[in-house]
């Protein structure tokens, strides 16, 4: 009986040694006194002025290559009683940069950019921190020039490309000089860790060989917008704006926000999105094509139902907000051979087989899945305005009346572009909770905050700040 109740025990054992899961591992840890998320103009002017200080960077970008959507920007940045701009015949001061960034409040700017409002202090600094910033980027060597009574500056000559490409190619190369500062692309931040006070002490990553935690008491999120997120995202923090196509970056994804989120960060205005206004793409993916330049230039817009239905020719916000009232937040770009031969944009996309080509307008309709009456009645009017110079949408110039083809039909529908709403910082770069309460160690700058307006400015400045205020947060 002893034999047979040892060998049950023995075999009661042996099963429990393998019913019971093997416990999962712990992911591999390591340290840095600063973590960077983010390599573009916020991470890395964050990451250089920190290890100019002494502090040791490490910069995560889950990139192939650092620059982010910072290398895409095409204007200057802006500021007040920069060098440059006192130095014209009517300077434009910080004074007058705080009051326009208080000014600022949800709606469109005279340009038709989303503006979010944003705190005193974060004007402040925004305002008087500027000068510093614009010196610091005309230090790297990026030639810019000051017009009078403006807050833009921009360069000299686009001969080496635009503003973006021209000043990150400067920073990065002043960024590689650093010896305090190591760059791992190809990996990815997915979480911060706090302790049990509450503050930050690390952050989880994914990289070529797995997942592991960089233990660190100060964290700089500098992940960029959220143009090319994914629909979840979307569907969550904004969802009117789910479904439509990207023209940002391929890594604006809203990790930072998401994170941020996750550990009760305050969060303002992700609905405040400025988009290109008509394009061909995917929804929820970068890489749209734009042909804003091709409604300017004589081509006509007709909706679903085959008409008309805003001035093609209009401002960005003019037409971005009678896109979205269309089924389905999309229309039909109509263009003749005579359009085409004055657009690469137009080209570009023909050339992709991204249009339909038709003899006639009606045949056109037909292959759109368009009602052809319809659709000939829309050019009818559209010609008989022309003729009379007075259109139903008040174009003031038209530049073909589609009397003559062949003619191509395109759907096209916004996409988003910049981003200006996100995480809500103070004028010290560190994050606030939803009461108002700095996240201790958790700092964040650009266009992953809710920075009011100037994505490329306010990633210099408060990536600059964000250095200042870790360096003084862990005693340097």
């Amino acid at each position: 009986m002893k034999k047979i109740l040892s060998i049950l025990l023995a075999m009661v054992m042996v099963f429990a040694l393998f019913a019971v899961p093997a416990m999962a591992e712990e992911a591999p840890a390591e340290s840095a006194e600063m973590v960077v998320v983010g390599g573009g103009a916020a991470g890395l002017n964050g990451a250089y002025k920190a290890a100019q200080q002494g502090v040791k960077v490490l910069v995560l970008e889950k990139m192939p290559f650092v620059g982010g959507a910072s290398m895409m920007a095409s204007t200057g940045i802006n500021a007040g009683s920069s060098d440059l701009q006192l130095a014209t015949a009517s300077p434009y001061t910080a004074d007058q940069f705080y009051e326009y960034a208080l000014s600022w409040d949800y709606g469109y700017d005279r340009i038709g950019y989303r503006v979010v409002p944003v705190r005193d202090d974060f004007a402040h600094t925004f305002a008087y921190n500027s000068a510093d910033a614009a010196n610091w980027v005309a230090s790297l060597g990026v030639e810019m020039k000051a017009s009078d009574d403006s807050h833009s500056l921009q360069l000299v000559t686009k001969e080496n490309g635009a503003f973006g490409a021209v000043y990150m190619s400067k920073l990065i190369a002043a960024v590689e000089e650093q010896e305090n500062i190591e760059i791992r692309v190809n990996t990815r931040a997915t979480e911060i860790l706090l302790d049990d006070s509450g503050a930050v002490c690390g952050v989880k990553a994914v990289g070529p060989d797995g997942e592991y935690v960089i233990e660190t008491r100060a964290l700089l999120l500098a992940t960029g917008g959220y143009a090319s997120a994914d629909s979840a995202f979307f569907q969550k923090y904004a969802p009117e704006w789910d479904g439509y196509y990207s023209f940002g970056h391929a890594g604006a994804e809203g990790d930072g926000i998401v994170m941020a989120d996750a550990v009760g960060a305050q969060l303002l205005g992700i609905d405040a999105i400025t988009a290109t206004t008509l394009t061909v793409g995917e929804p929820n993916k970068a890489g749209a094509l734009s042909l804003a330049s091709v409604a300017k230039k004589g081509a006509v817009l007709l909706n679903k139902e085959g008409e008309r239905f805003v001035n093609e020719a209009a401002g960005t916000a003019v037409v971005v907000d009678a896109m979205k009232a269309q089924t389905d937040h999309q229309a039909y770009l109509f263009a003749t051979d005579a359009i085409l031969a004055e657009n690469a944009d137009l080209q570009n996309v023909v050339n992709r087989d991204l249009a339909v080509k038709a003899d006639s307008l009606e045949e056109l309709a037909e292959a759109l899945g368009l009602d052809p009456a319809v659709v000939t009645e829309s050019f009818r009017v559209y010609a008989e305005n022309a003729a009379n110079g007075s259109d139903a949408f008040e174009k003031e110039e038209i530049v073909d009346d589609f009397s003559t083809g062949a003619y191509y039909g395109v759907l096209v529908m916004p996409a988003r572009r910049i981003c200006t709403g996100g995480i809500v910082t103070d004028g010290m770069a560190q994050v606030l909770d939803g009461n108002d309460q700095v996240i201790p160690g958790l700092y964040a700058a650009g266009e992953t905050t809710a920075y009011g307006a100037h994505p490329l400015s306010a990633s210099t400045i408060f990536g600059r700040q964000a250095a200042d205020s870790i360096v003084a947060y862990l005693g340097k």
